[in-house]
């Protein structure tokens, strides 16, 4: 039984790779993109759009206040949801003894006042900054 599920990962494991290695080719050799720099596929997504727009069309816009209801539809039909991506925990104002010093404190010895999230949701490309006062 060891011998065969030992077999069976590798061999999952190569088709991961695989795919992996598939996936990458093709984006740097349709897009010259390396995926392994964006942190979400929305980001990659967002970059292929950009280099494949014609900067002599019109802008664009979202969409007027007279279709509103066209607005309306399409955001009540819309799912998704925070994606947060953190570099590492931060307690912001925090006395808890249980907590290690990097979570509490920074390099420099000093509490941490600001926390940086990026969210990397498809819907909400962007970033909030939590600021203690």
């Amino acid at each position: 039984m060891w011998e065969w599920l030992i077999s069976y990962n590798r061999i999952d494991v190569e088709l991961l790779k695989e795919a992996f290695e598939s996936y990458t080719k093709l984006h740097f050799n349709e897009f010259g993109l390396d995926i392994h720099q964006f942190v979400s596929l929305p980001a990659i997504s967002q970059s292929v759009a950009y280099s494949k727009f014609d900067t002599s069309s019109p802008p664009f816009y979202s969409v007027p206040r007279k279709f509103n209801e066209i607005s309306e539809l399409f955001r009540s039909k819309m799912r998704g949801g925070i994606c947060m991506v953190f570099h590492r925990m931060i307690a912001l104002n925090c006395i808890d003894a249980d907590l290690p010093d990097a979570a509490k404190l920074s390099r420099i010895n000093k509490p941490w006042k600001k926390l940086i999230q990026w969210d990397c949701n498809s819907l909400c490309m962007g970033f909030k900054i939590l600021t203690l006062n």
